[in-house]
């Protein structure tokens, strides 16, 4: 489609944008590939059109570099969103913009001036926008698996789309990614620590990530949809803060949705509109706002589900696959949305999700690394900074601990069971020194590093 078919009455009849706004009223978003005139460059971008907070929005999806003289086209391809109260008033100001046709012999649309007031008033003046910046995405992942260990597959496509979300300036939709997998592999401690690590790179304190968790293990019941859109009038708990207030705030959360399975049917319904169009209807208005824009956040699913594929039967002969063997989808992601379909998940919800990523069981190298951290860990609650360990502890923590089922939380808990009281015993002389953790296992030896 041509761009300019869009500003011509005669190819685009107002029926076709009342048609759009009956479409964009249901919350349906709209992307058109368009040709743009000789005097743009590129010559061919998206133009999206969207409804949501009560404006009609629109945007070209690429900066487009203009030589012609038209200033109200100009405005639009420095890809900034324009805001429209009403769909009349996007129409007239699509039906405004004079561009001449392939030949350069078209009249120009008549066209009314609008005052400045009413011009500044229809462009984007949102104080939540932030310019677009790009991540570095190998910083991050190094800053990411620095903290959740033995995930690195799974971690480096979570970065990717954390990265290319933190640079959108003009989403139609929030990110949301599932992460499926044996519980204590580092799931919820992925989104715990996503915010910290981006929040690295991002000079700005007031424009930090926040993070936000929910615990969908206390929204097993239909009516504890309240606590993500608060209380109705005349019911316990209006007018108190609901879970998702803090995006009212700051519209840049990354926000933990932990063991979304158990969630009641209610809840996920609420959650498929913020997966859709990235909205939530409050029951309570907040700063005077009853849609809750979530299309900045970024959404970490979490679940427990065990997420396999599907396994084919052996072939005998020559044959390197049966003639009547069904083929299992090239996605893996398709492979998973169908394995949660057949636990019980409803395919509207599955089908939403940007991704769907697995979190494979931790081998021995990641558990090692687990448990040095967890050393480390527990000796700073006591002052200690622990700069060695003797592999002797290592490898007797290592034969104690069985993660077969719990993952993670078995090292923390023997590292507790095991240091504790010997770290309580001993006064740390001067939090900037570093200690050796040496010795035997049951007999542990803490040394100053440059003794």
């Amino acid at each position: 489609m041509k761009f300019t078919e869009i500003l011509d009455p005669q190819r685009t009849p107002d029926a076709e944008f009342a048609y759009l706004e009956s479409e964009l009223q249901r919350g349906t978003a709209k992307l058109f590939s368009v040709e743009l005139p000789d005097s743009c460059e590129p010559d061919h971008t998206g133009f999206a059109v969207c409804y949501a907070c009560g404006m009609y929005r629109m945007r070209f999806t690429d900066e487009i570099r203009y030589s012609g003289a038209d200033a109200q086209f100009r405005a639009l391809c420095t890809g900034e969103e324009k805001r429209f109260p009403t769909i009349e008033e996007m129409m007239e100001y699509l039906r405004g913009i004079r561009l001449a046709d392939e030949d350069g012999e078209s009249e120009p649309l008549p066209r009314r001036e609008m005052p400045e007031t009413e011009r500044e008033a229809l462009t984007l003046s949102d104080p939540a926008r932030r310019s677009v910046r790009m991540l570095d995405p190998e910083r991050l992942l190094r800053d990411v698996t620095a903290v959740v260990r033995g995930q690195d597959s799974a971690v480096s496509a979570v970065v990717r789309y954390a990265c290319a979300a933190a640079a959108k300036s003009c989403p139609l939709r929030p990110c949301s990614i599932l992460i499926a997998g044996e519980t204590g592999q580092g799931k919820t401690l992925l989104g715990k620590t996503l915010a910290q690590a981006m929040n690295c790179q991002i000079t700005d304190r007031a424009k930090h990530y926040g993070t936000i968790t929910v615990q969908c293990n206390e929204l097993t019941e239909n009516h504890d949809v309240s606590r993500l859109t608060g209380a109705s009038p005349n019911y316990v708990g209006y007018g108190d803060e609901n879970l998702l207030s803090p995006v009212a705030e700051n519209p840049y959360q990354v926000i933990v949705f932990d063991e979304i399975e158990k969630a009641a049917p209610r809840v996920l319904d609420v959650l498929m509109g913020v997966l859709d169009c990235g909205e939530i209807m409050l029951s309570k208005p907040i700063d005077g706002r009853s849609v809750l824009d979530m299309r900045h956040c970024f959404l970490l699913f979490t679940t427990n589900v065990k997420l396999e594929r599907a396994q084919q039967k052996p072939v005998i002969g020559f044959c390197s696959t049966a003639p009547d063997a069904k083929q299992e989808p090239a996605d893996l992601s398709t492979v998973y949305r169908n394995a949660l379909v057949a636990r019980g998940m409803r395919r509207e919800i599955a089908a939403r999700f940007t991704d769907i990523i697995r979190f494979e069981k931790l081998n021995e190298q990641s558990l090692i690394d687990i448990i040095l951290q967890a050393i480390q860990s527990c000796a700073s609650e006591y002052g200690f900074r622990i700069g060695y360990v003797c592999p002797e502890i290592v490898q007797a923590l290592y034969d104690q601990i069985d993660a077969d089922g719990f993952g993670a939380r078995m090292v923390n808990r023997a590292v507790s069971g095991r240091f504790d009281l010997y770290f309580a015993s001993h006064e740390a002389a001067g939090s900037g020194l570093r200690w050796n953790l040496s010795g035997a296992p049951e007999a542990p030896v803490l040394q100053k590093a440059d003794e």
